[in-house]
Formats: structure tokens, C-alpha cells, sequence
């Protein structure tokens, strides 16, 4: 989730992030969350529990870092 935009998160949508996330999880797709700029966004995926679901190692400065993070290994079979 690229959340520079990303200024203020309500309950509503911290639930429907958890919800995004743990799916994500359940079927085996990595998750992150990258240039999170706003301290309101940041104190309120706390709050709300999000970061606990996601994983503080799972905020990234950029996007390039949380798709390295999270891309699957290479599939070396060739």
C-alpha cells in the first residue's frame, strides 16, 4: 500500500485494512505498507490495531523497498 496520500485513518477503515492484510496473509501474498509521512496515520494504525496485524518490519520509506520485501523468491527452476 504506497500511503503518501494517506493522512488520517478512521476506525472504519483501519477494520477494512486489518481485514485487507489478514486475507493477504491467508493466502500467501506479502503486505506492506510504504512512505506512511502522516504521524496522525501512523498513530492511528496503532491505535486501531493495524500495525500489530501487519508487523512494524513491514513499513517501508519506499515502494521499491516494500516490493523487494515482499516479492516471492525467484523461481530458479530454469
Amino acid at each position: 500500500l504506497e500511503a503518501l496520500g494517506i493522512a488520517e485513518v478512521d476506525y472504519t477503515a483501519a477494520a477494512a485494512l486489518r481485514a485487507v492484510i489478514e486475507d493477504c496473509r491467508a493466502r500467501g501474498i506479502g503486505f506492506a505498507i510504504a512512505r506512511l509521512e502522516s504521524e496522525r496515520a501512523r498513530r492511528s494504525l496503532e491505535r486501531f490495531g493495524v500495525l500489530a496485524v501487519l508487523g512494524r518490519d513491514r513499513l517501508f520509506l519506499s515502494v521499491a523497498q516494500a516490493v523487494a520485501a515482499t516479492a516471492p523468491p525467484p523461481d530458479r527452476r530454469s
